[in-house]
């Protein structure tokens, strides 16, 4: 996903950057500003497989790492298992976001951008040459945006993120980057479901809930070829840093919920105070020789990644001060954050040996990988100095076979294989077993000679055992996740992009994965809020010449089936359709002297379709209707 179609469609997010990206799902959980959810193939990447520029965003027992678009270069999903050089990442792929760089002659811009939802954003992406020469190079990044998004959900973030760039011969390379973001929204998008009819109103309540975070990065990628032998050698390494404060409330407690024939909703407090560290590094050493006519590229890695998170959690218990009168729902609720009576460290330790080679022979490529992996978990109680530390290996494949014909078609096939250990626990309070994964591919990328377009088909069986999916809470561990056993997905997925003329670009896909349980409690039944098709397209046309010069008009639309609400099958999500549309104006074309200057208008969701999304007891809204100007201006 490029950095020019996150302009051309205004995102906001990171799932509204993926909205147009085969197979891939944001709605699990409705529209939730708390956290960047993304779903690949069935699987959630955004807890597991969320990378920026190369290396994991480690997540804690509650808190994530949040991504700003404007940040970033591009978007790549990879899709399948990627364990062989990633490490432990989900089956169903990993997200990595390229965060913006340094480059010679990049241009710059700023802008500011109002919405109808009373949200106001203003931004500036600068580069700064340090050196005539071009040795030394920086950017800086920065962004405030305060208000609120659809469904009078808070979204405020401010992120600043400057960038240095020394290169002082052709041989050695090195960014350094940091990166500071602070974001305050509503802790809970949760509805009210009175008998299977979700309500207008929340489970929580705007005027008492909170979540504000403050995260930190600091990193280096350095890349240096030695002389006279084709070797590269790299190494990146990242430290991070997040706290997070949280409070909301909560009916899902004992003694809570509706009461007195359905129109009293009693509820609970529930506080999270979360402080995470980070570290990792990756170095690798990149051999590239031949054998006869075999090109040989080898890869050769060693990673290492180090958590540890600081989690606290209390709950008040129900109490009447709380009480959601259906007769009067406009009540303001207010009152105190709940004592934490849980204190928990959690610890992850990882290390990674791994070795691939990419091999061209002739229109033959070939690619194979292995890699070793060690893990130690462990969470502890400090109130008891009880817990639970675990520690697993794992040795993880992938093969690969693509044939390049001198016309474009490429037919492949492919293998992998994953392995996932987890932070998480059980009712319990014990570690869950960790995931195994595994997936067959194969499918046909066409790029045609001499027109700028792909299209890529894909058809897959992707397998894991172990999977746990979020249970609830618990007053005694906090948050909990349950096995659910094995579950299988056979899917065909079909997209392609074409830039048809200097004027008209498109993008177009579709989806269709078969997910079942296959082994557990629940044998036979489709996963939650897993759908079976999906499709959007999104056409872009400029006018170049005539009395439209200058303008620009997008408009795209995103089809969901429908989906499961809970693991018996016995209720269902409706299938929904969603269209946007954008239109925009460059004010060069009235001048010269206003080169640079350009006005856009974006809307998501024109028709403001309300959909809701049910995920085991728990209900939730899609994103709503959002209008957007931005008025930018680039030099």
């Amino acid at each position: 996903v490029s950095g020019q179609e996150m302009e051309d469609r205004a995102v906001a997010s990171i799932e509204d950057a993926v909205a147009y990206t085969a197979g891939v799902a944001t709605n699990n959980y409705g529209y939730d500003p708390r956290f960047d959810q993304v779903y690949v193939r069935g699987y959630p990447v955004h807890i597991y497989g969320d990378y920026r520029d190369g290396l994991r965003q480690m997540t804690g027992v509650y808190a994530t790492f949040r991504t700003e678009p404007y940040s970033l270069e591009q978007l790549e999903i990879v899709k399948g298992p990627t364990a062989a050089l990633y490490g432990q990442t989900t089956p169903g792929g990993l997200l990595n976001s390229v965060t913006k760089r340094p480059h010679k002659d990049a241009q710059n811009n700023v802008y500011g951008r109002f919405t109808n939802t009373e949200s106001y954003e203003s931004g500036f992406d600068y580069n700064l040459g340090l050196s005539e020469n071009g040795e030394w190079a920086s950017r800086i990044v920065g962004l405030a945006r305060y208000g609120e998004t659809s469904n009078d959900i808070q979204d405020d973030r401010q992120m600043f993120a400057p960038t240095i760039r020394w290169q002082p011969n052709a041989n050695t390379d090195l960014t350094v980057y940091t990166l500071f973001q602070h974001d305050e929204t509503d802790a809970s998008a949760t509805l009210l479901n009175l008998n299977g009819a979700i309500l207008d109103y929340r489970t929580s309540d705007a005027d008492y809930d909170y979540q504000k975070q403050d995260q930190f990065q600091v990193g280096y990628e350095l890349t240096h070829d030695l002389n006279n032998v084709p070797v590269t050698l790299a190494q990146n390494a990242r430290f991070g840093y997040f706290d997070l404060e949280a409070r909301y409330l909560t009916g899902g407690v004992t003694g809570g919920g509706w009461k007195n024939s359905n129109t009293e909703y009693h509820r609970a407090a529930q506080a999270v105070q979360e402080t995470l560290w980070s570290a990792q590094v990756d170095n690798q050493a990149i051999t590239t020789f031949e054998t006869g006519n075999v090109k040989h590229e080898v890869l050769t890695g060693l990673d290492l990644m180090y958590s540890q998170s600081d989690y606290r959690f209390g709950s008040s218990g129900v109490l009447s001060d709380y009480t959601f009168f259906l007769n009067n729902p406009d009540k303001a609720i207010s009152g105190t954050t709940p004592a934490y009576t849980t204190f928990d460290d959690v610890t992850y330790n990882q290390s990674g040996l791994y070795v691939q080679d990419q091999i061209e022979l002739g229109n033959w490529r070939l690619n194979g990988g292995v890699r070793f992996d060690y893990a130690e978990r462990k969470r502890i109680s400090r109130l008891t100095n009880t817990g639970s530390t675990d520690y697993n290996t794992a040795t993880t494949f992938n093969a690969s076979v693509l044939y390049a014909f001198d016309n474009g078609v490429s037919p492949y096939v492919s293998w992998g294989t994953s392995f996932l250990p987890s932070t998480s626990q059980d009712s319990e309070g014990k570690m869950l077993t960790p995931t195994e994964g595994e997936q067959y591919e194969v499918g046909v990328k066409y790029e045609p000679v001499g027109f700028d377009s792909f299209v890529t088909i894909s058809a897959y069986r992707l397998t894991e055992d172990n999977v746990a999916r979020y249970a609830g809470y618990s007053s005694s561990v906090g948050s909990y996740y349950e096995s659910i056993g094995k579950l299988e997905s056979r899917g065909l997925e079909i997209e392609g992009a074409a830039n048809v003329t200097e004027s008209l670009s498109l993008i177009a896909n579709f989806a269709y994965n078969n997910a079942k349980i296959v082994k557990g409690s629940y044998r036979g039944n489709t996963p939650l809020v897993t759908p079976e098709k999906t499709a959007s397209t999104w056409a872009n046309y400029t006018f170049h010449d005539g009395p439209l010069s200058g303008f620009g008009i997008g408009a795209g639309v995103r089809y969901t089936d429908s989906t499961y609400a809970n693991y018996n099958n016995t209720s269902k999500n409706k299938p929904y359709t969603l269209m946007d549309a954008a239109i925009r104006y460059d004010f060069g074309a009235i001048s010269n002297k206003l080169e640079g200057l350009s006005l856009a208008i974006n809307g998501t969701n024109l028709t403001d379709k309300e959909a809701a999304i049910c995920n085991n007891g728990y209900c939730y809204q899609n994103e709503g209707q959002t209008i957007a100007a931005t008025l930018k201006y680039d030099w």
